[in-house]
């Protein structure tokens, strides 16, 4: 009877489960298609959207990237040649020396034009050498200095005193009005002569004060001056005179014609190398020029 009673009781259990299984079966099957239904809508939609969204960035990025690519390709072109010169201010007053802010692609020149108005005492070498190097330099330059203090010279014992180059300084004095001094101390010691100007040239860059810090005074520039065997009294006059100050200002006419704006510029029988180029960059130029002509 236990048996029966409990097998009754199994019955029951089960008829009063089943009931509830078909009542929750259908039901559930249709909210749950509902909310699968619309899970999928919500994930197509988001899709969508995200899609959407992805393609507008990556047109904005584009258009961006494309800008600045636009906007950097001058400057790239320049950055191999424009290395460290000292540049003007955008008010035209004189700057700190540093990096050139110019970003124009300028062309090469001519030699004839890089000499037009040179005097000869202001070259070394030959006027018939088959490279005429023009260096254009303000005194108080720092970037100028180490030109001159370095590839300058190693280019005088490797070309200049085999014939083959000859260099010639021009003035582009514009960081102020000790280096128009200067300048014009240097057209006043070429009075006496070639020698006495390139002794008196390489001196100034070897002691180069700060720029317009006050110490490259008259009384100073005299002081070299005889440091190198020049006639101190000559000079003085010459100074005093006011003579020379027009022969710098030409010079700097000439370079502002040939697109010279920060110091230093070198020209290798008329091609362009601004800034404080290395020695490998001149021998590059030099011995291009060299076997152009064989």
């Amino acid at each position: 009877m236990q048996t029966t009673t409990d097998d009754t009781q199994s019955d029951r259990e089960m008829v009063e489960r089943r009931p509830a299984q078909r009542q929750s079966g259908p039901f559930a099957s249709g909210i749950n298609g509902m909310v699968l239904f619309f899970s999928h809508l919500c994930l197509f939609a988001l899709g969508a959207l995200l899609g959407i969204a992805l393609t507008i960035l990556t047109h904005y990025d584009f258009g961006r990237t494309a800008q600045a690519q636009a906007a950097l390709a001058p400057q790239t072109a320049n950055i191999v040649l424009v290395l460290t010169t000292a540049t003007p201010s955008a008010e035209g007053s004189p700057s700190q020396p540093g990096a050139a802010t110019n970003t124009q692609v300028i062309p090469d020149t001519s030699v004839t034009q890089t000499l037009a108005g040179a005097r000869d005492y202001t070259r070394l070498g030959s006027a018939n050498a088959p490279v005429q190097i023009v260096v254009y330099a303000d005194p108080q330059c720092p970037f100028c200095r180490q030109l001159v203090l370095g590839p300058e010279r190693q280019v005088i014992t490797d070309y200049v005193k085999t014939g083959k180059v000859a260099i010639t300084y021009r003035h582009y004095a514009f960081l102020g009005p000790e280096s128009n001094r200067a300048a014009e101390a240097m057209e006043c010691a070429g009075k006496q002569g070639s020698q006495a100007f390139w002794d008196y040239h390489d001196l100034i860059f070897e002691n180069q004060f700060a720029e317009n810090s006050g110490q490259l005074t008259d009384a100073k520039l005299l002081e070299w001056a005889g440091g190198v065997g020049l006639d101190k009294t000559k000079l003085s006059a010459c100074l005093a005179s006011g003579e020379s100050k027009a022969i710098v200002d030409a010079d700097m006419k000439a370079g502002a014609a040939l697109s010279v704006s920060g110091t230093p510029v070198t020209f290798v029988n008329g091609r362009r190398l601004v800034g404080a180029v290395p020695y490998d960059f001149i021998k590059t130029a030099i011995d291009a020029e060299l076997a152009g002509q064989k």
